[in-house]
């Protein structure tokens, strides 16, 4: 197999993704903006993300972007609807994200709190046995 075979495979692969990709109206507008073809894109972007997941560079912030972006666009939509029990879903998610957030940012800190909830428990546990070995030598 030489170069030419190659070149001629990858060049069939292309045009195999592209026409995949043709039913994705937002690729189509990106490639008119950047003058760059859609299925360039979607491989330099798929192996940017496979770059990004598999080292976890960013992780905290691609989770942080999933986590919000489509939540944020759906309650949008929610709102701007008539179905009042999506606007109900949209408003407890926001409380527990909410909620979340607050723990993970206190994280450190409650953290130290049950630590040394932790050990005052313990030693009144050492101090209970104590007494309760010196009452039984009464």
């Amino acid at each position: 197999m030489d170069m030419d075979d190659i070149k001629a495979q990858v060049k069939a692969k292309l045009g195999q993704l592209r026409s995949k990709l043709n039913s994705v109206p937002i690729l189509q507008k990106a490639e008119d903006k950047v003058k760059i073809p859609k299925e360039y894109l979607v491989l330099v972007g798929g192996s940017l993300l496979f770059f990004l997941f598999f080292f976890g560079i960013g992780a905290g912030s691609i989770c942080s972007i999933v986590g919000f972006i489509y939540p944020a666009f759906k309650s949008f939509e929610a709102i701007e609807s008539k179905n009042r029990s999506s606007d109900v879903q949209w408003l407890v998610y926001w409380v527990i994200y909410a909620f979340f957030s607050v723990i993970e940012k206190n994280e450190s800190k409650i953290d130290a709190v049950l630590n040394k909830s932790k050990k005052t428990a313990a030693k009144a546990a050492q101090e209970m046995t104590k007494v309760v070995a010196e009452a039984k030598e009464d």
